[in-house]
């Protein structure tokens, strides 16, 4: 089995700076089995994807904070006892526990936390058990290739008007972060995460009637084809590429997306 990442982002019009953070990273986790007293290893694929609220001063420092607090949760702090088995209310609480005081430490005295706002989604994928948690709170979407078939695997929360959305820094946060684990039975299985400056152009997100691009399965269909390092740098270069010459002219904001492949 074969576990490939890439991501590209472009800076919007109207920012100074890209506010969107991306996160895309493979390896090995471990847990300890104190049954036959020796570690039990399993590849896993990470991607991560925050939008900083443009209105918030430190929001891309949030953002990136976030993005990497993912990260250090899941391999570093994170105590596995089983790779089948997930509590999810447990992970919930304790991962946004963790990105606050992530947050925190690099604050000064005189900040709100709120300053640091952002989106999150992201999802982790443990081939050991075939199983993947993912979790998103606020706009952008996450879509899923399972085999030859798209589908909106987590949608965009929006606010009391369209263009509100909620962040990971609110202190009502938990009951906005959507957690969810599902399994792997396809032969091909792909993730494409992306925030709302691209979103709109990749999928068309309704409960009844779901649209979304046939490029999301384009994207992912060219990492799972990739071998080498050497052609997931190309793979990158050829996302950031499309968004400048297809996407960016259809939206001012940051424009990122990050893939996931299992093949």
């Amino acid at each position: 089995m074969t576990i490939n990442v890439a991501a590209a982002w472009l800076k919007g019009l109207t920012h100074s700076e890209c506010q969107d953070k991306v996160n895309a990273c493979r390896g090995k986790i471990y847990l300890y089995n104190h049954m036959d007293d020796c570690k039990i290893e399993s590849d896993y694929g990470l991607v991560v994807v925050c939008d900083g609220a443009g209105s918030k001063i430190h929001s891309s420092a949030g953002a990136y904070v976030v993005a990497k607090g993912v990260e250090k949760y899941f391999t570093v702090k994170h105590q596995w006892m089983s790779f089948e088995e997930f509590n999810i209310e447990e992970i919930k609480h304790e991962l946004l526990h963790y990105i606050i005081q992530e947050i925190l430490s690099i604050a000064s005295k005189d900040d709100h936390i709120s300053d640091y706002a952002c989106t999150l989604l992201f999802v982790l994928y443990l081939d050991r058990s075939k199983k993947y948690i993912y979790g998103h709170i606020g706009d952008g979407g996450i879509v899923a290739l399972e085999d030859d078939s798209l589908r909106i695997l987590s949608g965009p929360e929006n606010g009391e008007y369209k263009n509100q959305t909620y962040f990971i820094t609110e202190r009502n946060a938990e009951e906005h972060f959507r957690l969810k684990v599902g399994t792997n039975i396809s032969q091909q299985l792909g993730f494409l995460l992306c925030t709302d400056g691209i979103a709109g152009s990749l999928f068309k997100f309704s409960k009844t009637d779901p649209k979304i691009s046939p490029v999301c399965q384009t994207f992912c269909e060219w990492l799972m084809d990739s071998e080498t390092e050497e052609e997931l740098v190309v793979i990158e270069k050829a996302y950031k590429d499309n968004l400048y010459k297809h996407f960016s002219s259809r939206s001012k904001d940051d424009l990122s997306l990050v893939v996931m492949t299992v093949s």
